[in-house]
């Protein structure tokens, strides 16, 4: 589920591009890479993208994409989250936290990250996944993990991602996972088999009002 707040924050950026790159040493997991092409933040949104709990309005494609679900799901994931940002019209920034601060009596609570400059390695690394403009966040110092073998969350993702965004995959939006220098490209993955004619026995469709917006139901009975 980290996984998926985490890109849908991105898709919340109007990304049209994500990734996630799982990084191992010697066939064990020892990091994360999600990355993505959208709006990017400014400096104090990023800033604010490490709280914890914020009274931040979020809308689809502002700056304020990151917020409680996009910091609690890193900091599921990992001890330590950096994030590289750049919006179209600014410069890179490099925000940074590790849990492990707060276990020191002298840490300021109330700093949320530290800002810095990207050193030559992370603008060369942030320019490969997201070109001129977007978002990238590399969680490392991993917390203990349902999925002990990376082979397992590749396929795990794949699955799960294409299920949750099934109706958004397609040619303007692309979504890979990376293993092993191996890019997996998304592939949608209807949970209600509506496309597919040798299992789906009926099927209805529906839209209903609730809280004065419509939701679209899909029903399928399949064999």
């Amino acid at each position: 589920g980290a996984f998926l707040d985490l890109l849908d924050n991105s898709d919340d950026a109007q990304a049209t591009k994500m990734y996630i790159n799982i990084l191992t040493n010697d066939a064990k997991l020892c990091g994360y890479v999600i990355a993505d092409n959208g709006v990017g933040m400014d400096i104090l949104t990023l800033i604010e993208s490490y709280r914890f709990a914020t009274n931040t309005s979020h809308y689809e494609g502002d700056l304020g994409k990151f917020g409680v679900g996009g910091t609690i799901a890193s900091f599921t994931l990992a001890n330590k989250k950096t994030t590289l940002t750049k919006r179209a019209d600014g410069e890179l920034i490099v925000g940074e936290q590790d849990l492990k601060w707060f276990e020191d009596p002298e840490h300021d609570p109330t700093m949320s990250c530290m800002v810095r400059e990207p050193t030559d390695e992370e603008r060369a690394q942030f320019e490969n996944h997201c070109g001129n403009h977007g978002t990238m966040i590399i969680l490392s110092d991993l917390k203990k993990q349902q999925y002990t073998r990376a082979g397992d969350l590749k396929n795990r993702l794949l699955k799960d991602i294409g299920t949750v965004f099934y109706e958004k995959l397609g040619s303007d939006k692309k979504i890979y996972v990376t293993y092993k220098g191996r890019q997996h490209r998304v592939r949608p993955n209807d949970p209600l088999y509506f496309n597919d004619k040798s299992k789906l026995l009926h099927s209805e469709r529906h839209t209903i009002s609730f809280n004065d917006h419509n939701v679209d139901i899909k029903i399928s009975q399949v064999d």
